[in-house]
């Protein structure tokens, strides 16, 4: 969805429209992180386009095998090392920051 080449969104318009469905899905998420008190509503906007920002930055590098090659000089693997960038800080006081660490969750491997 993200890169032109790929997509071809002057011959497949759907893939804009599912672009902006994922980052509704995204903005629902920072705004509901507003809701909890854990996002200042002022920034809101600012962190959802930051956070698509980095999505497609790791989703450019593991396609382009950057991701994996700097893995390996960190001593582990590309899932391993997304799901550490994704996660929140072990030291937050509120809860509603470690909830992830109950919820079982597929992982999705690229090739």
């Amino acid at each position: 969805m993200f890169r032109p080449e790929l997509s071809q969104p002057d011959k497949h318009p759907d893939a804009m429209d599912a672009g902006d469905a994922a980052f509704a899905v995204l903005a629902d998420t920072v705004g509901d992180c507003v809701a909890a008190g854990l996002l200042s509503a002022d920034k809101a906007d600012t962190i959802a386009v930051a956070w698509w920002g980095i999505a497609h930055g790791l989703a450019s590098l593991w396609l382009d095998g950057q991701l994996e090659k700097r893995s390996v000089q960190l001593g582990t693997e590309a899932p391993a090392l997304v799901d550490d960038i994704c996660a929140p800080s072990p030291h937050s006081s509120h809860p509603a920051h470690n909830a992830h660490r109950n919820v079982t969750r597929p992982r999705t491997e690229l090739p």
